[in-house]
């Protein structure tokens, strides 16, 4: 459970997305990439739930929320400390247009929380799924695109198959905390969608995850993506399940993480 509290999990997605993007593009990351980009992501996922708990103040009933709450003080030296170091080496080590796409992640989130203060409505806060979406897809696709000497064909596959991948999450993520949201008029893309919207994206997701595993059939990534089929399958049976709620997200999270399977 503290592998979710601490976002682990979402550093273990983006070390999955460096290894299936690495593979799709052929293209070898630079070893300083392990360190900075996942750092990067946690600092950038830790900040805007430390932001959402000084929202709420501890009146948003989630344990992920309590445990920010509980330690917010270590957890922001840690984003201040993690995020400081990953601004040194990136800056030393990766192209500069990475640089650039990361600070423009990073001022679109910063922009979100201004906007949705200074507008104060709700509904602005379900495009930050939208935004988390962007800076996920960024932070592991951006310098392996960056390095690669062009586009094989078969790569579009790939990203496609993980860009609906990251979207499901998100979906899937949302639909736990629907009645709570609910209950305290919280947006979220759940609630955008309904039920019936919620069943179509899920469908969607499927049929392309489907015709993207048959577009990689000749490469090692097709067992990634038909396990990702799998997992839209199963987890909203999960999501019955009678486990704690950060099991259930941990479970999904776990889904980007599954191209490490391909290293070992």
């Amino acid at each position: 459970m503290i592998v979710h509290f601490l976002n682990l999990d979402i550093l273990l997605g983006i070390l999955g997305g460096g290894i299936y993007s690495s593979v799709a593009l052929g293209t070898p990351l630079p070893f300083s990439w392990w360190f900075v980009v996942p750092g990067a992501t946690w600092c950038l996922y830790t900040a805007d739930r430390l932001i959402d708990t000084r929202r709420s103040n501890n009146g948003y009933p989630t344990l992920r929320h309590q445990f920010h709450s509980r330690y917010r003080k270590s957890l922001t030296f840690g984003v201040v400390a993690v995020g400081a170091a990953s601004a040194i080496v990136g800056v030393f080590t990766l192209p500069w247009e990475s640089l650039f796409v990361a600070a423009l992640v990073s001022i679109l989130f910063g922009l979100h929380h201004v906007f949705q203060r200074m507008i104060g409505s709700r509904w602005l806060g379900a495009i930050k799924d939208v935004n988390v979406a962007l800076a996920y897809i960024v932070a592991v696709w951006s310098v392996p695109l960056i390095l690669a000497d062009g586009i094989p064909t078969i790569a579009i596959g790939a990203i496609t198959a993980h860009i609906t991948m990251v979207a499901a999450t998100i979906v899937l993520e949302s639909l736990p905390d629907k009645v709570i949201d609910e209950s305290l008029d919280q947006p979220s893309i759940a609630r955008l969608l309904g039920e019936a919207g919620t069943r179509w994206f899920l469908f969607i997701s499927i049929v392309t995850l489907v015709l993207c595993t048959w577009l990689l059939r000749t490469t090692m990534l097709w067992p990634v993506s038909l396990a990702w089929v799998a997992c839209i399958l199963s987890l909203p049976l999960v999501l019955r399940s009678q486990l704690s709620m950060p099991y259930k997200r941990l479970l999904i999270e776990l889904t980007l993480a599954l191209p490490i399977a391909i290293k070992l």
